[in-house]
């Protein structure tokens, strides 16, 4: 649905993709997308590249990419770093090339161990972003209740 609403989009990056599902998700009902993704997680990394024929970044956070990338996506990423690291990668990611975010992230109830529900709203106004679409995510697992759409303000 995040995607739909920012048409048209040629290409999506996955900060902290795991193993790529989501990715997967992307790749399958959407062959024509570029795909891209980074983990810091070896294991992850390399799992992914396989079953998606793609290289995936090292990266951590709050390091993301400068070029080349349309929207870029977290999915219960941001939940598990220092508000201060959320800013500064949000930060960065508004020096890039990205025209959109999507968040997908607990903003309510963080239910996943040594994770914490940040105000991504303002974080997103301070750093230049404005939250353009926002919905909830239902049944919402491990306390992922909502989504957010950001764009350049």
């Amino acid at each position: 649905m995040a995607l739909y609403a920012l048409q048209p989009v040629e290409s999506v990056y996955e900060l902290g993709c795991g193993a790529g599902p989501n990715l997967r998700l992307l790749q399958t009902v959407a062959p024509d997308l570029r795909i891209g993704g980074s983990d810091p997680v070896d294991g992850y990394r390399t799992f992914a590249s396989q079953a998606l024929d793609i290289p995936i970044d090292g990266d951590e956070l709050p390091d993301v990419p400068h070029t080349g990338w349309d929207v870029v996506v977290t999915c219960y990423v941001l939940a598990y770093l220092p508000s201060s690291v959320v800013v500064e990668t949000l930060q960065r990611l508004h020096q890039s090339e990205a025209r959109a975010l999507v968040l997908m992230e607990p903003m309510t109830t963080a239910t996943a161990p040594g994770t914490v529900c940040h105000p991504y709203r303002l974080f997103l106004k301070e750093t230049g972003w404005a939250v353009t679409w926002g919905w909830p995510v239902l049944p919402s697992p491990d306390g992922l209740d909502t989504c957010l759409i950001a764009e350049r303000a």
